[in-house]
């Protein structure tokens, strides 16, 4: 007699390792990756402590992420079946989002783009390298640390207009619907002394409106009319405040949905349910 059988989702990224169980929707865990089949395994052991396990049913686990390529075909015991990023990063944010077609930006160590349409998911333009790493890299190198509690606490105490040039610096003043307090010109005005709280500042808003910026060019080629934004980014205060403002500008164009962090490991679960394995 064929058990039946029970999902979890497994997210191993460059950055960090996310896991959740499909017979426990509140049951998520995210720990740092180190060595990738370690991380894997220490994530779904916690899981397991968290939701337990369901009785008398086969775990299948859905593995995504860089890292998922590197495992082997099981992991605690358990058979592992490969979902592609494209497949997770779509289907995550699609299913969090209420269904529907949009461009799904998935902000993590990087920024990746994928446009998902009547279904169809379709990788677009090669998104770029900025993203939590850049902020992590540039916190080390600019700020000595890469405690993200740490930049948020220093930016939320500095000015970030005394680093970079606004738009009203530059032209006197708004232009068109950019406001004047908007950004012409990251890190402009930096100088050595800075205050590392205005270094913090500066930093963090780079980071997400360049992040931003890809976005709206993501809208442009794909040709969808809203974007969907998922990731571990939109965890730091002032870059999702900076999404927030800017995103109120854009009339609703931009959406974050609920559990936003672990779009890709709940992408790669509600897959692997619908057969859409690699």
């Amino acid at each position: 007699m064929t058990r039946e059988v029970a999902f979890c989702g497994l997210d191993v990224g460059i950055t960090t390792t996310d896991a959740v169980a499909g017979w426990d929707a509140q049951a998520v865990v995210s720990l740092p990756t180190k060595e990738i089949q370690d991380s894997a395994e220490e994530a779904l052991r916690l899981l397991f402590e968290r939701a337990g396990t369901p009785a008398d049913r086969e775990i299948l686990v859905a593995a995504t992420g860089v890292g998922s390529r590197r495992l082997p075909s099981r992991v605690c015991g358990l058979d592992v079946r490969r979902i592609s990023e494209i497949t997770a990063i779509g289907r995550g944010g699609i299913g969090l989002a209420g269904g529907g077609d949009a461009l799904v930006a998935s902000l993590g160590t990087g920024t990746a783009m994928v446009s998902v349409r009547t279904g169809e998911m379709r990788h677009v333009t090669p998104g770029n390298g900025v993203g939590g790493g850049t902020l992590l890299g540039l916190g080390r190198a600019l700020l000595g640390t890469d405690d993200i509690g740490e930049l948020g606490r220093l930016a939320e105490r500095g000015d970030r207009t005394r680093l970079d040039i606004t738009i009203g610096e530059a032209v006197g003043g708004p232009l068109g619907m950019l406001p004047a307090d908007g950004t012409a010109s990251n890190f402009a005005k930096y100088a050595a002394g800075a205050q590392r709280e205005d270094v913090a500042a500066a930093l963090l808003n780079l980071v997400a409106e360049v992040v931003l910026w890809t976005v709206l060019l993501g809208l442009q080629a794909s040709g969808q009319a809203r974007a969907i934004l998922t990731g571990k980014l939109l965890l730091v205060d002032p870059v999702r405040r900076r999404i927030d403002q800017i995103g109120a500008l854009l009339g609703g164009v931009l959406v974050v949905p609920p559990r936003a962090e672990v779009a890709s490991a709940l992408g790669a679960l509600w897959a692997i349910g619908e057969g859409l394995t690699e």
